[in-house]
């Protein structure tokens, strides 16, 4: 509130309701294009909505006032109390914001808030005694508004109460994205300037204006609803799922979580080109059958559904049942979509009200369901929470294993057929833990692509290997090279062939000494990426083996086009070989096709003699399995070919 010096030597206020209008019909925009879009139930909208109301009273109310004082009206009584109310609805603003803060950042806002409201029943009851007081204003003679002797001190105070916003603010801007935490500087920073400016030039009630220009700049960055709808299907999208639940959780409110993946897609965008008339029938489906209409698309093909009471939550999921027990009418079609269903009660409970976590659990019981083209639901249990307690773990202690160095190589033996002796050898990752055991290398393998650990392993794994190669050189002399599996997905990131060439000509080893296994399915999926990484190795005399062969659906033109030199014949191959004249002469064609190819041929998981036999009749060039060797640690190795 600005004022002028009057000639008599008293402070008169400057009225003028021109942006007072701008700033109402700024809010009334906003209020009618805020109720237009998707419905936001969460605690910062509704505080938001709480900011339009506010800042519309101080506008509304600057308006009547200046109507009113221009008509010499300042002692009336309705002056007096619309005049107070404008005072303490400024001084709710800053407490808004800091409690804005305090829900953005997801911490516990009672004590912060708390203080900030002791804050502001002080001023309200400064303004509620100024009748009698005469601290910030009264109406003169002349029915004019005057200013008091700590009037200077109310503008003061709000200038103070938003620097301690902004002071807070910037200590707690690493609890919430940086976009967030730019927008309530910005808007902070411009009360404080409206605050300042109606100083200087004497505009009564400037900052219901500039309120009016704060609440434009948070809608247009952190609360407008079009940032957390999907903008396919116009339901809620990830953003605002993840936002949802950690409010959720901070409430300390009973969580109730579906979630819904969708395993067909790729065929459905096969047969009809796009699966955008799917995902918007499924999504309107799951709108129309949950109450309160909290849905969110947090992927292309999963969607979450949340309940507030366990009877809502098992409605919810027998409507949903039913909703995919048959089909669905798309795009003029009836169109099965299987889906997995996988629901968690009481989320708070089980994720210890962690989003992230939930998020995770989900991956994980996604990852129990059977691949098969029908409805599945998969419901948390107490096993399946003992096994994920038991992966998060295995997870933590994958970065602590990496960071002591406690993985372990393990190698088998491949013997040659034709040579009577032991040629190769394949490098296997072990881990143990502490309480556990030995890890499954399947399980820490996974855990760690997941995590975009594979390369730090594989970096590991490999100076390993080199340092036993160089060490060992007398020993290790008839072994023609180390075999190393490697995926494919992290071979074609950029730089990452050349990284693992130069780790081994660091030390003083020749890439012909290795060869690296990638499996049938991977080689499948990644062809054309891979073969400029393969050429890239080849070059530098590494050779490619492709492992598992026969155990999934290889497209054969794709796997003859990559420059595999060896294939790995699958175990599930080998069943009833031995006993099995079929078998034998299936395998014994498939090896004499493949010889005629010029691959050479390593058959794995060789258990018996008479299957060692049967193969030998295969005319199989190499066999890796515990027939003659398990993996065993480098010095037992070197120990069974000192032996050999």
């Amino acid at each position: 509130m600005s004022i002028t010096q009057n000639t008599g030597g008293e402070n008169i206020m400057s009225f003028s309701d021109h942006y007072l209008w701008a700033g109402t019909a700024l809010i009334l925009l906003e209020l009618l294009h805020f109720q237009r879009q998707r419905k936001l139930g969460d605690r910062r909208t509704k505080l938001f909505y709480g900011m339009l109301g506010i800042s519309l009273i101080i506008c509304v109310g600057g308006i009547l006032l200046t109507t009113w004082i221009l008509n010499k009206m300042a002692g009336a009584l309705q002056v007096r109390i619309m005049l107070h109310i404008v005072y303490i609805a400024q001084f709710c603003l800053p407490l808004m914001l800091l409690r804005m803060i305090c829900l953005t950042a997801h911490i516990p806002d009672a004590f912060f808030f708390k203080c900030g409201a002791a804050v502001c029943g002080v001023c309200s009851m400064i303004i509620l005694t100024n009748p009698w007081t005469r601290w910030l204003s009264y109406p003169g003679k002349d029915g004019m508004l005057y200013t008091g002797d700590f009037y200077p001190l109310m503008a003061w105070g709000m200038v103070t109460f938003y620097l301690v916003d902004l002071v807070f603010l910037w200590r707690k801007r690493n609890m919430m994205k940086e976009r967030q935490a730019a927008a309530l500087a910005e808007a902070i920073c411009i009360m404080i300037t409206g605050i300042l400016l109606q100083n200087v030039y004497g505009l009564f009630l400037v900052n219901g204006f500039v309120a009016a220009l704060m609440l434009v700049a948070l809608y247009l960055t952190m609360q407008n609803p079009y940032a957390y709808v999907d903008f396919v299907t116009q339901v809620l999208n990830a953003d605002y799922c993840r936002y949802w639940i950690d409010e959720k959780f901070k409430k300390k409110d009973d969580v109730f979580l579906l979630c819904i993946k969708l395993t067909d897609l790729e065929r459905i965008r096969m047969e009809y080109g796009t699966d955008q008339d799917v995902s918007k029938t499924i999504a309107e489906k799951l709108w129309s059958i949950t109450p309160g209409h909290a849905v969110f698309r947090v992927r292309y093909d999963t969607y979450i559904l949340f309940t507030k009471k366990l009877e809502e939550h098992r409605k919810v999921l027998d409507r949903v049942k039913k909703l995919f027990s048959t089909e669905l009418v798309i795009s003029g079609h009836l169109q099965y979509c299987p889906v997995v269903v996988v629901e968690m009660e009481h989320a708070e409970k089980v994720c210890h009200g962690n989003c992230n976590e939930v998020m995770d659990y989900f991956r994980f019981l996604f990852q129990q369901a059977e691949e098969k083209r029908e409805f599945q639901c998969v419901a948390c249990s107490n096993e399946l929470q003992k096994k994920y307690t038991y992966e998060r773990s295995v997870e933590k202690y994958i970065r602590f294993a990496l960071d002591h160095n406690l993985f372990e190589v393990w190698y088998q033996l491949v013997y040659s057929l034709p040579e009577k002796r032991f040629v190769s050898m394949e490098a296997l990752s072990r881990l143990y833990h502490p309480e556990f055991g030995w890890i499954s290398p399947e399980l820490f393998i996974r855990l760690s692509m997941k995590n975009d650990q594979i390369f730090e392993l594989m970096k590991y794994q490999l100076h390993k290997i080199c340092c036993f190669l160089k060490e060992n050189e007398e020993v290790l002399a008839g072994i023609n090279n180390v075999k190393i599996n490697i995926s494919p997905k992290e071979l074609t990131q950029k730089g990452y062939c050349e990284n693992l060439i130069a780790i081994i000509r660091s030390n003083g080893l020749s890439p012909e000494r290795f060869q690296f296994e990638v499996t049938e399915t991977c080689a499948t999926k990644y062809s054309k990426e891979l073969e400029d990484c393969i050429q890239m190795l080849g070059k530098a005399g590494i050779t490619l083996c492709l492992d598992d062969f026969g155990c999934g659906y290889a497209n054969l033109e794709r796997i003859l086009h990559l420059p595999f030199s060896v294939i790995k014949m699958d175990r599930s191959l080998l069943r009833d070989i031995s006993v099995n004249p079929r078998t034998t002469i299936f395998y014994q064609n498939m090896v004499e096709i493949l010889h005629r190819c010029g691959y050479q041929i390593v058959s794995e998981g060789v258990e018996t003699r008479r299957e060692v036999e049967a193969l030998e009749r295969c005319k199989v060039d190499m066999i890796q399995g515990y027939y003659f060797a398990k993996p065993l640690p480098g010095q037992e190795i070197l120990e069974k070919l000192r032996k050999s």
